[in-house]
Order: structure tokens, then sequence, then C-alpha cells
């Protein structure tokens, strides 16, 4: 796929980090086009002029950080793609949190391994599927945009008598079921994701009704700590308690478990007493916590009483775990490809053939809620 067309801006105060992203992006791809900023007022003035398909923002800047540049990107350029770059600890997580509910579409850890090589590996497996992802979104709404205004001209000719512009309306979601796929009664909802999700759960969940007849289990691919401060944001901004998991936690309707970074997260007892455990064991298809994982665990408890959710990210983390799901009956939506930021974890689930239904994220928390609802009494 060519890159001629696709531009990236650095923003860091570090001459050595600037360097060490230019190296790992020219490997990714050497035609994408790059321009550098050491702080956040060069960053405004190169994004006016040069206007970058994604920015790759450092969080901690002297004369104006990480966050103020995003707010200022944002009243100017609503829709530029921003993507945090931040340091671990705590305080990082929490800023980068709020850059997140601020409008930056997702982070990037710095990696703080001893080695120089194992730390460009890890920046290069984290900034590749989302440059991936970007590009092909770029060239989807391009060759959308000519298909539409072919389909306009065309019309206008064939209608010379009236000025109305065609309008094409997408179907908004894609449903692959009938009542038939779900099953006679949901226990428990069973969601993961990965890349983009800290966006889309804050999107999602605070629609989730406080009411919430069952609970949600779910994993995120995340590093310790950043869970935790994800899991503060979207309990103060939901009407469902939302918490990290715990061993031997009860699970309770109108709550959502989230598994702590670094660790697996397992359902264990039975539908009627069902409680999680925290397990250390090795990661499962390079992710830890895994969904495949959890998802398993809940077959193995709920049986096909379960919905299943994907959402946005990359790999294919949790199709394993949905194929255990709907073969004992359980009922699978993931997030539609246009709203997702990566379509590789739901994307690996629709090619399954496992997906009942493909949902804009728009549109998603109503769908919960009215499954939920009906099929939990």
């Amino acid at each position: 796929m060519s890159t001629r067309n696709f531009s990236l801006l650095i923003v860091d105060d570090s001459a050595t980090y600037r360097s060490i992203l230019k190296r790992v992006l020219l490997s990714i791809d050497p035609n994408v086009k790059l321009e550098i900023a050491q702080n956040g007022r060069v960053a405004l003035e190169k994004v006016s002029k040069f206007h970058p398909d994604l920015i790759l923002l450092d969080l901690n800047m002297p004369e104006m950080d990480g966050l103020q540049t995003l707010r200022h990107l944002k009243r100017g350029n609503p829709d530029v793609k921003v993507l945090m770059v931040s340091g671990s600890g705590r305080g990082n997580a929490e800023l980068t949190m709020t850059a997140i509910s601020t409008g930056a579409m997702d982070f990037i850890a710095k990696p703080d391994s001893a080695s120089p090589s194992e730390s460009l590996r890890l920046l290069r497996s984290a900034l590749l599927p989302v440059i991936n992802a970007l590009k092909s979104k770029k060239n989807l709404d391009h060759n959308r945009f000519l298909s539409s205004s072919k389909i306009e001209r065309r019309k206008i000719t064939e209608s010379p008598i009236t000025n109305k512009r065609a309008i094409v309306v997408d179907e908004p979601i894609r449903q692959k079921s009938t009542k038939s796929h779900i099953p006679d009664k949901i226990d428990v909802i069973a969601l993961g994701v990965s890349t983009g999700g800290p966006n889309a759960l804050g999107k999602l969940i605070p629609d989730i009704v406080g009411d919430l007849p069952v609970p949600i289990l779910a994993v995120q691919h995340m590093p310790p700590v950043f869970t935790a401060t994800l899991v503060a944001q979207l309990d103060k901004n939901s009407k469902i308690t939302v918490v990290e998991g715990q061993s031997q936690m009860g699970v309770e309707p109108g709550h959502m478990y989230l598994a702590p970074g670094g660790k697996h997260m397992i359902a264990t007892g039975t539908r009627h007493s069902t409680s999680i455990r925290i397990t250390d064991t090795p990661p499962v298809q390079s992710c830890k916590p895994s969904v495949d994982v959890l998802f398993s665990s809940l077959a193995k408890v709920y049986g096909g009483n379960i919905l299943s959710i994907i959402l946005t990210g990359m790999g294919n983390d949790g199709s394993d775990g949905v194929a255990e799901i709907t073969i004992k009956g359980g009922h699978s939506i993931v997030q539609d490809e246009d709203s997702s930021l990566i379509w590789g974890m739901p994307g690996s689930v629709s090619k399954r053939g496992l997906a009942h239904e493909e949902i804009p994220l728009s549109k998603l928390a109503d769908r919960i809620n009215y499954l939920a609802r009906k099929y939990s009494r």
C-alpha cells in the first residue's frame, strides 16, 4: 500500500526520542512523510501548514505539555488523529486517560526495556497496526468519495429536471442474526477490546443502563497501572459500577469487572455463584490479559448464556473464545469496521463466521441494554 500521501508529525522535546520514533516509523515505511516538532507551540504551527494524518504527541514537554497541546489541537482541528506517547507511572497514566477523554484516539507506552533493540521492537509492534489501519481508512474513505461522486454525477445526469443531489445512506447496522441465535437467557456479558479501546469504552460504558441485570466481564489490552486509571475514569462517568477484577471477588449484576493489566482474569464457580480469579500464567497469543482466556472460562461457567462483544483492536485475540461461546449457543456481537480504529479483533471473529451482528459503536449501548433486559429474565 502506498504511503506517499500519508503524513505524520512527531512532537517530543527529547531529541533522542524524536530520533527513535523517526527510525521506527521509517522502518515501517520509508515513504511516509515526516515532520518534527520539539514542543507543543511548534506543533500547532506545523499542523496548520502540514495537516498530518497522525500526530504522535509526547505528554511531558516544557512550554506547552501534551495535554495543553491536545486541547488546542482539538479546538482548531477536531478531526485530527492524535496518538499519545506516554511514560510509565500512575501520574502519566492519569494524564493519558485525561488525554483520551479530551480527544486522543489512543496511546502507546514508552518501553522501559534496558535493551535498545527490544525498545525499538516494542515501539514498532505498537505503531505498525495503528499506522496501517489509518492508511487503510484513508484509502477506503477516498475510494468511497470517488464512488459516491460517480453515483451523484450519474443520477444528476439521469434526472436533469431536479437540482437535488443523490444522498447515499449506508445501513447503520449489519445484522446477521435472527432471534433464534439469541439464547433463551443471558446471564453475563463478555467484552474484549484492544487498540482504540479506552476511547471506545469511554463512549460505550457510560451509556449502559444503571440497572443492567447482568454483569460485564472485560479485557482491555493495557499495561499495569493504566487499567486502574481507566477503571476509575469509567466508574466516575458511568451509571454501572466499574472495578478492576481481583481474586475471590464475587460477580454481581450492574457491575463491570476489568482484567488488571499484565494479568489474566478468569471466572470460576457456577452461573448462580460466580467469582473472579486473577492468574499470572504465560501470555496467550502474546496477550496478557487475554480475551480468549477470559471467554473460555466464561463458557465453562455460563455455557451458552453469554452475550459476547468484541470491540476495536489489532490481532485475533478473542476469536477462539467467541468460538467456544457460540458453539454452546451464545450470541456474538462485534463492532463494525467503519467505527473501529482497527478491525483486527472484530474482523477475525466476523471472518470466521462467528459474528451474529456487526454494530457501529454509537448504537452498541442501546443494543446491549435491550438484549440484557429482554433475555436476562
